[in-house]
Parts: C-alpha cells; structure tokens; sequence
C-alpha cells in the first residue's frame, strides 16, 4: 500500500486563480510535440515519461521546486 496522497481534481478557475497567486505552477503532461504546438500560458512541460521511469516513484530532480501546488494536465 502507498503512503503518497492520491490526485485530485479542481476546478479550472481555482487552478487559475491559484496561479495568478503564485501558489501553484502548471505541468503539462504530455509529449514535448503536443506542447510545443500549443499549451497553457505559463505551463511548464513534464512529459508524462518522465514521471513513470519508475513506478510508484518520481526520480530527484523531475518535479520542479515550488512551495505550493503542482497541477498536472494533460489536455
């Protein structure tokens, strides 16, 4: 059994509110092609292979260093 928190959903207004606030940053998680031809403005790009190398687990050094949310999408 995991002791990770599970994922959850929020509402599209909250996560922009959030990070106008600079309280969460935005992961996009689909390929680099997908997100070089369109993607929210000031997402960060964190293909989706690069979070399951390893399952269950995140290696050092993927997820970007902020204090606050991380809000992943893929759409």
């Amino acid at each position: 059994m995991s002791d990770s928190p599970e994922p959850r959903r929020i509402p599209v207004a909250l996560a922009h509110s959030l990070v106008e606030q600079g309280q969460a940053v935005l992961l996009d998680v689909r390929d680099a092609r997908l997100y070089d031809n369109a993607h929210i403005r000031g997402a960060t790009s964190l293909p989706l292979a690069r979070l399951t190398v390893t399952p269950g687990r995140i290696a050092p050094g993927v997820l970007p260093e902020h204090p606050g949310l991380l809000i992943f999408y893929c759409a």
